[in-house]
């Protein structure tokens, strides 16, 4: 009964704050609506869930990736060298009557995929939100960019070009490069870690790097 009741309640705030916003989304639009603005108040949220879908399918299909190839050299390893897993003994304690430990690896994939689906998810949705904010006007810009009719004597392109064009590739490449180099740093580690990188020396010499 207290788990119903839980349930209840947290359904009920939810219920509430999607009520919130829903009505105060809806006077905002009544407003800009009665002064003849319609374009103005939608254009923008187009835009903010244009750029949110498409950074968020950029950013699953990387972070998931990653995490399947990681899994998948994982488990070949694990197989061509049986014990391999013990590089990292995770254990689940039963209680603290019974003080004994199981262990829980090799991890099979039906436990794992989901994990890295969640997880990849989650940080997507994340940097996702954080793109939106400040990629929807450089969007619309890109989008609605009209020419100047004056031409850059030096790469031959139209004024505009870099007015409304070369923000938005900015903007691309800034919000790409954080999370790609996040990856790439968790990915080094993992690999370091599990012995399927080794490390011997400066790293910035030839033959410090090995690949079993």
């Amino acid at each position: 009964k207290k788990n119903r009741l839980n349930y209840v309640l947290a359904f009920i705030i939810f219920l509430a704050l999607v009520i919130k916003l829903c009505s105060s989304f809806y006077v905002n639009y009544m407003w800009f609506k009665d002064l003849g603005y319609t374009r103005l108040f939608v254009t923008p949220i187009i835009a903010k869930i244009s750029i949110g879908v498409i950074s968020f399918f950029i950013f699953f299909l990387i972070l998931f990736g990653m995490g399947l190839i990681a899994f998948k050299t994982y488990q070949r390893a694990e197989q061509e060298n049986p014990g391999f897993w013990r590089r990292f003994p995770f254990h689940i304690v039963r209680g603290p009557e019974t003080p004994e430990t199981i262990n829980v690896t090799p991890i099979s994939g039906k436990k794992i995929i989901p994990v890295i689906l969640i997880a990849s998810l989650l940080f997507s949705l994340m940097l996702a939100l954080s793109t939106v904010e400040s990629g929807w006007m450089k969007l619309l810009q890109f989008i609605n960019s009209t020419s100047f009719k004056m031409t850059d004597p030096v790469f031959g392109h139209d004024i505009s070009f870099y007015v409304f064009r070369v923000p938005f590739y900015n903007f691309v490449i800034s919000s790409l490069i954080s999370p790609l180099t996040l990856i790439f740093l968790a990915s080094l580690a993992f690999f370091t870690l599990s012995g399927l990188i080794k490390l011997r020396g400066n790293i910035f010499k030839k033959g410090s790097v090995i690949i079993p």
